[in-house]
């Protein structure tokens, strides 16, 4: 007899329950806690992606009214009613009548215009109101509390002043945003209000949401909502007061009724002694955080909720979900364990099927750096859309460049754009346009195109490094420029963001000095109704320093003229060697965009320029757009039909491709080195659900990113090299 312990083939399963139990156990919990730590990280992200967007909207809003107040024309205006201001002692009727309030409405109209009930006022700095878009309220004097956020901007500072009741400045609850007016010496003399829409900040907090029962708002000091709530509840629930009219903006206390409103429970007090709910009083204390626990909102309901607080424009954001909602999962999960713990087929099906899924993601992560049939090599740029690598298809052996989003990137806005950007390139087939060879996406979810790898020099760093171009050279690389920029305007495409970054110089099969015109990720489609959908009409769109005044003020219709314009931007800038404009911020730049000529480029260089040139590139530069050459086309015949100058040789290009362009290839190269140092390709798919950003966080659309990218020192910086101060 063995020592050996014998059982029979039945007890077996048995004995495994216990095992399959404890195992149970403790995957429930190591579940439930990285659901609740998934649940915490994607709150934060949420509430951060919500306080980024509504900070860019807000602050390109600022950018814009500062554009305004910065309008010498404004200015003048604003300068004249002061006057009569002080010279009457503030009659209203005087200043109804002057005709500086009606010239002022008339500078801001197009401007304010963007947006429904749109207005403004301007108030001295004894808080009289001395215009305003209409007749009413001009000549009386502030509240203190909207007073009070007006000295903020004479103080010059920008100000925000959220729509509350308390501002007693018309029937239906305003916010304003305060900019200084300054005059000529510096000095703030006024403040200038714009009106903000409520329901646009809404719908910068809304424009996604984590769940059907997710909301995201916004509150004041005082814990009063300031936008519109996403339910219904609160005035079924009878939460507003008489004077909202059924309203929820700006009426509504965020407080905790105790019970469950939805319910049907009756709290036992009044509205007015409840608490602020967890997530408002943090908030409105200035602190930031997370509540995954869950508390109850303003209509009883037990939620989840992250908050954060804007110092700079007085306000909270909150973003909650409905509790029961956010650990739905976990529910499932206890319902699956009762289920699992009793079946010892099922458990191993279960640990089978993990097993198989390990298997598969180690899988992926060995192919990590596969995509269809290229191999990654090395990162060679990154831009706003995602990284460019270097690749090799698995069977050809051509050079190619393939460009694929981030995984931070990864919202469904940003899908959609990052394959209308390949599918219109792939129209075009222009021998100056980049070429387009393949496009898909991975099992993983990774969208990519492959195209032509072009090493050569982007226009810009030849401007640095070169300065000056010979007036032939000019003229030949505007030729190609507008080449390939004319197959797209004739099938009603128009680009958005001619720039030097996005033009490269090639040698191709042995012809120096070839153009390729690259990105059309910003491209509209003028025939297409559905494009600003994607694009976002209300975003300014471009570089500042290509930027045309059609572009700045009206973005949603601009045509190929808009491409002209920046086309001459850049003939001035190879002619001279400096920028059209120059400043010491992406504001100063655009205003002189709207408002002021651009200095010839012989006066600028100091010497003669040939005057077929230079009309052309002043002709390109027109503030009317109806000024310009209708199209690219028209561009190019007028160059091929008008200019008698030299020609440009290809033994004149070779000589430079010999000479001159070495050191920047080299530098180049250098920059595609140091480049590849960096991160290398993403393919944790859980982290790219999880960091699901909405559009307003596209770093090339909005106003604000793009008045950062003018400000760096080397977007704003004039080509050094040969340029004349």
């Amino acid at each position: 007899m063995t020592g050996r312990l014998r059982l029979p083939a039945w007890a077996w399963p048995l004995l495994a329950l216990p095992v399959v139990a404890i195992v149970g156990v403790w995957a429930y919990r190591t579940i439930s806690a990285g659901i609740q730590a998934r649940l915490e990280a994607t709150l934060r992200t949420m509430v951060s992606a919500d306080v980024s967007a509504l900070t860019q909207w807000l602050t390109a809003e600022a950018n814009l009214a500062e554009v305004m107040a910065a309008d010498p024309r404004v200015r003048s205006e604003v300068a004249e009613l002061l006057a009569l201001a002080r010279r009457t002692g503030g009659d209203a009727e005087a200043l109804k009548a002057a005709p500086a309030q009606a010239r002022l409405r008339d500078l801001l109209a197009p401007a304010i215009s963007r947006q429904e009930n749109a207005g403004f006022f301007v108030v001295d700095p004894s808080g009289l109101v001395i215009a305003r878009a209409v007749d009413e309220r001009v000549g009386t004097r502030l509240v203190l509390s909207v007073a009070d956020v007006a000295a903020q901007a004479l103080a010059g500072h920008r100000a925000f002043l959220p729509p509350t009741a308390k501002q007693h400045f018309a029937a239906t609850p305003m916010a304003f945003l305060f900019v200084p007016v300054r005059e000529t010496s510096g000095a703030n003399v006024a403040a200038l209000a714009i009106r903000i829409a409520p329901e646009q900040m809404t719908a910068v907090l809304n424009a996604s949401q984590l769940g059907g029962g997710g909301e995201t708002y916004a509150v004041d000091a005082d814990g009063r909502m300031v936008t519109e709530a996403r339910f219904s509840d609160p005035a079924t629930l009878g939460l507003l007061p008489a004077e909202a009219g059924g309203r929820t903006t700006a009426m509504l206390d965020v407080r905790d009724p105790g019970t469950r409103l939805l319910a049907g429970e009756a709290p036992p007090t009044p509205p007015k002694t409840w608490p602020l709910t967890w997530a408002v009083a943090e908030a409105v204390a200035g602190r930031r955080g997370v509540n995954t626990r869950g508390y109850r909102d303003y209509r009883g309901a037990e939620v989840v909720g992250a908050w954060s607080w804007l110092p700079e424009w007085n306000i909270g954001i909150v973003t909650e979900i409905d509790r029961g909602e956010a650990y739905a999962t976990l529910a499932i999960l206890r319902r699956a364990f009762a289920v699992l713990t009793g079946s010892l087929v099922l458990v191993a099906a279960a640990i089978a099927l993990a097993s198989r899924r390990i298997y598969r993601l180690q899988r992926q992560v060995q192919k990590a750096e596969r995509l269809g049939q290229y191999t990654l090599e090395e990162k060679i740029g990154e831009g706003g859309m995602g990284a460019v690598y270097r690749a090799r298809h698995a069977f050809l052996r051509r050079p190619t460049a393939v460009k694929l989003i981030r995984s931070d990137l990864a919202s469904p806005e940003m899908l959609a754009r990052f394959e209308r950007e390949v599918q219109l390139t792939s129209q075009l087939t222009h021998p100056n346009t980049i070429a387009i060879f393949d496009y898909g996406r991975t099992p993983e979810g990774i969208f990519y195109y492959a195209m032509e790898h072009l090493p050569g020099l982007p226009l810009d760093r030849v401007l640095l490094d070169d300065g000056p171009q010979p007036e032939a050279r000019v003229v030949h690389l505007l030729k190609q420029v507008c080449a390939s920029l004319a197959e797209a305007h004739r099938i009603s495409l128009v680009h958005r963001d001619v720039k030097p970054a996005n033009i490269m110089l090639c040698e191709r099969g042995g012809t120096y000095d070839v153009v390729k015109v690259l990105d059309f990720g910003l491209v509209k489609e003028l025939d297409n109704a559905t494009d600003s959908g994607v694009t976002g009409v209300d975003h300014v769109v471009g570089t500042p320093l290509y930027m045309s005044p059609e572009g700045v003020l009206a973005a949603a219709n601009v045509d190929a003229r808009s491409d002209v314009y920046a086309v001459g931007a850049i003939g001035y800038a190879l002619v001279t060697g400096q920028h059209v404009f120059n400043g010491n911020s992406g504001v100063e730049i655009i205003g002189h965009h709207l408002h002021s000529a651009p200095v010839p480029p012989s006066t600028r260089l100091g010497r003669p320029v040939d005057p077929f040139l230079e009309q052309t590139i002043l002709a390109c530069l027109a503030k009317p757009p109806a000024h310009r050459p209708a199209d690219a086309g028209a561009l190019l015949q007028r160059l091929e039909d008008g200019w008698t100058g030299a020609v440009w040789t290809q033994r004149e290009a070779r000589e430079w491709w010999e000479t001159r362009a070495p050191a920047m290839l080299a530098a180049r190269r250098a920059a595609e080195e140091s480049v590849s140092r960096g991160p290398r390709l993403e393919v944790d798919i859980s982290s790219r659900m999880r960091s699901g950003n909405r559009s307003e966080s596209l770093p090339e659309l909005v106003l604000d990113t793009a008045i950062k990218t003018a400000d760096r020192p080397e977007a704003a910086r004039p080509p050094a090299k040969g340029a004349t101060p």
